[in-house]
């Protein structure tokens, strides 16, 4: 099932070309239903390019030829996003949802895709083709358990620089060595994605996932922080 994906701009466009007169920052965000932020951040890429200008406080879409041709490319590209291009808006998102640069769990990823109807082999077959372009490094990572527990969904990037980075023949030696000692700590291995994408590649995916999927943010965080709480007590 496709989904009708609009950017902010384009939301702020199809509202002001409905109205003769200016309409105010507050008008707009209740219109679109935008947040406050990406009202502002369109309005100014908006009225940059002189396709709104502002007036007595509020702001008008500005007719003309030239006008109306950016609308309709923008509306032409932006129109349908297809399955395949949900399934690239939402992994990049995921890998591009902090603040700082985090390993992503790769189940985690698999499992909220599933959730929202790809499978794993439609995920995993888009995530290699970006580790191919060397947009996303997958890394295995061996934890030492004090106990058994749910593996962390996000590793903040600068938690695993520091750590050694072996080859495989190696990280298999260590895995077999690692709670033979004491059968009470087991280890656990577990994949990671670290994503690296230009902001040109990043922003657009971080948007939907603000704007359309929402709700699986606020279920990674809750997980994350879930996650978390059980390995630091």
């Amino acid at each position: 099932m496709t989904e009708m994906f609009e950017p902010s701009s384009l939301k702020v466009l199809r509202y002001l070309r409905g109205y003769r007169l200016p309409r105010t920052r507050n008008d707009i965000i209740q219109g679109t239903g935008e947040t406050p932020d990406y009202v502002t951040r369109a309005l100014s890429r908006l009225a940059a390019e002189k396709i709104v200008t502002e007036e007595n406080g509020g702001y008008l879409f500005a007719p003309g030829p030239e006008s109306d041709i950016i609308f309709v490319k923008l509306a032409d590209v932006c129109a349908i996003v297809s399955r395949g291009t949900q399934l690239e808006l939402m992994v990049r998102g995921l890998l591009c949802a902090t603040p700082q640069p985090c390993l992503v769990r790769i189940s985690a990823v698999t499992g909220i895709l599933a959730s929202e109807g790809f499978s794993n082999e439609e995920t995993m077959g888009f995530v290699q083709e970006e580790i191919r372009k060397g947009h996303v490094k997958k890394i295995k990572l061996l934890f030492y358990l004090r106990r058994q527990n749910t593996l962390p969904t996000y590793v903040p990037q600068e938690y695993v620089s520091p750590l050694s980075w072996v080859d495989m023949e190696s990280y298999h030696q260590v895995g077999h060595y690692v709670g033979e000692d004491d059968p009470g700590y087991p280890s656990a291995h577990e994949e990671y994605l670290l994503g690296d994408y230009p902001r040109e590649m990043a922003n657009p995916a971080k948007e939907y996932l603000d704007t359309e999927k929402a709700y699986i943010k606020e279920k990674l965080r809750e997980e994350a922080m879930r996650n978390w709480f059980f390995w630091l007590v």
